[in-house]
């Protein structure tokens, strides 16, 4: 059995030790590498936290996502917190050019098994043109 906040991964993320170089104070961070999904075309996929061992209550999170703002388009970033368990009543997400963070309230009311509170992210790369054709294209005359 996992710790309670213990983090686990699914398809497309590898889960990173816990990293204490948090600006937030008394803040645990987990670190992720969220990998490119081919089959879609985009990042997406879903992590985990252990919530058994919790005592049931009310409770907040917070899930702070940050990316390449170069290759996202933050419009297109979705953070989803689920639960079978936890309820959650409300959910919000805020988007910034170079990450978003999403703040959920939920109550557990028992302790059934398996209890995770998922968070399923998906985040698209922007769409454009590559402007690295090279200048000699652009020269040579148009023969059919």
């Amino acid at each position: 059995m996992n710790k309670s906040g213990q983090f686990s991964d699914n398809q497309n993320i590898t889960g990173v030790k816990i990293i204490d170089k948090d600006f937030h104070k008394a803040k645990k961070t987990y670190g992720i590498t969220l990998h490119l999904n081919s089959d879609k075309g985009y990042y997406s996929s879903c992590a985990g936290l252990d919530m058994y061992e919790i005592p049931t209550g009310e409770y907040s999170s917070v899930f702070e996502l940050y990316f390449p703002s170069v290759s996202i388009d933050f419009k297109l970033v979705v953070i989803l917190a689920t639960s079978i368990v936890e309820t959650i009543s409300k959910a919000s997400t805020n988007k910034f050019t170079d990450h978003a963070i999403s703040l959920g309230h939920m109550h557990k009311y028992n302790n059934t098994t398996p209890d995770y509170l998922m968070i399923d992210l998906v985040l698209k790369n922007k769409a454009g043109y590559h402007n690295d054709v090279p200048l000699s294209v652009w020269d040579k005359a148009y023969k059919k």
